[in-house]
């Protein structure tokens, strides 16, 4: 081997230098990748909990309102928590889902006639008329890391014989 073989064989400290660069640029690449979709997990994951927390709440109204007139539905349920295991509530909360039956017609969208009297302008519909009760199911947590995150689920509740509050 002559002498400017040998000065030629192997790698000289450049290009050892910039194929460690493209290396190093690569395993960042993957070790962000890899943080960012444990991120999206763990967030899908929190979401999971939530909507069944939600949805599980509002079977346990529905099963509630089949024995019950709605007045008694409003009565047992409005403004109550629930607490989801996995969830921590936001700070100040007393629990990840709060439960709200929406009285005014002009709240709701589209236009709800609750007391089926003809119109949906009524901004306080005692409870005691309510033939439609909407629902809204509100789950609100705070994640390990990043934001405070709200679920929301709305719902109606109703009386098939249109029996309000004091009927049987």
């Amino acid at each position: 081997m002559s002498r400017a073989q040998v000065e030629r064989a192997g790698f000289n400290l450049l290009e050892v230098s910039f194929a460690s660069a493209i290396l190093a640029v690569g395993i960042f690449g993957l070790v962000s990748a890899i943080l960012s979709s444990n991120r999206l997990n763990e967030q899908s994951r929190e979401s999971q909990l939530a909507l069944h927390g939600a949805q599980t709440v509002a079977a346990e109204i529905q099963a509630y309102a089949r024995g019950h007139t709605l007045d008694e539905v409003i009565g047992a349920y409005d403004g109550q928590t629930v607490a989801v295991k996995g969830l921590t509530e936001v700070e100040g909360a007393s629990d990840v889902i709060r439960i709200d039956f929406i009285l005014d017609e002009t709240a709701v969208t589209p236009a709800l006639d609750i007391n089926n009297d003809g119109d949906t302008s009524d901004p306080a519909v005692p409870v005691t008329e309510v033939v439609i009760a909407p629902v809204r199911i509100r789950a609100q947590w705070s994640p390990p890391v990043g934001g405070d995150r709200t679920l929301e689920i709305v719902t109606t509740i109703f009386n098939p014989d249109g029996v309000t509050g004091g009927g049987g």
